[in-house]
């Protein structure tokens, strides 16, 4: 069986010039001006349906209060660290100690009066739900067992997974990591790792969020 062809796109030009469209037709003053309402009526609505589809640009623009503290920008390579990917009581006490005391929750009397968390703590805590998921299911596919939506606790629900699939999507695409990654032709795709990125000092963060956890005494 043969592998299909790519599907190949390609730039669609104008293939008739526009002078030469109007060749050997004259448009009366009316029917010019139809046409221009027409062209005109034919645009808008156009704008709106692609407004309708695509998510406007600046909805990844922070709403509300913004964390303004002025992280260092550091270079790092990505590199394979299995410690993180596997299920183990070592890999669960990697995970936790990512994250800051409480889980990342913390109240500050300008950007959160109330108990808040920042959005990449979240989004952690999905992919390590994600991570948790997987295995689980691996774990009882592998011993032959039968698994009830009833039996996962709550953060292992299809429920919680669904919105963590989608909370990670919105979130990579607002956050577009727009370093280059060359294709490897013999893998016919991209490894990611041995890539040098440009991040924000991840660890200066979490200092940052135990510091305004002592501070303001949001602790429970």
């Amino acid at each position: 069986m043969t592998r299909p062809k790519p599907i190949v796109y390609t730039f669609l030009g104008d293939t008739v010039p526009f002078s030469q469209s109007l060749k050997g037709h004259m448009f009366s003053l009316a029917n010019f001006i139809l046409a221009l309402c027409f062209i005109f009526v034919a645009g808008i609505s156009f704008f709106i349906g692609q407004t309708g589809v695509r998510p406007k640009v600046d909805n990844c623009a922070a709403k509300g209060p913004e964390l303004n503290i002025p992280l260092r920008s550091v270079s790092y390579t990505f590199a394979y660290n299995r410690t993180f990917v596997g299920s183990s009581e070592r890999t669960d006490q990697a995970w936790k100690e990512l994250f800051p005391p409480q889980n990342g929750y913390f109240t500050h009397p300008e950007i959160a009066p109330e108990r808040s968390t920042l959005s990449v703590y979240h989004q952690l805590h999905c992919l390590n739900g994600i991570r948790k998921g997987y295995w689980r299911v691996h774990d009882l596919a592998i011993a032959g067992k039968k698994l009830k939506d009833d039996d996962l606790p709550m953060m292992l629900s299809p429920p919680h997974i669904r919105h963590c699939i989608d909370l990670l999507r919105q979130s990579l695409m607002c956050n577009a990591d727009t370093t280059v990654e060359k294709k490897d032709e013999k893998a016919g795709g991209v490894h990611g790792f041995g890539v040098q990125h440009r991040c924000k000092h991840w660890f200066q963060l979490v200092d940052w969020t135990t510091k305004a956890q002592e501070k303001y005494n949001s602790g429970h």
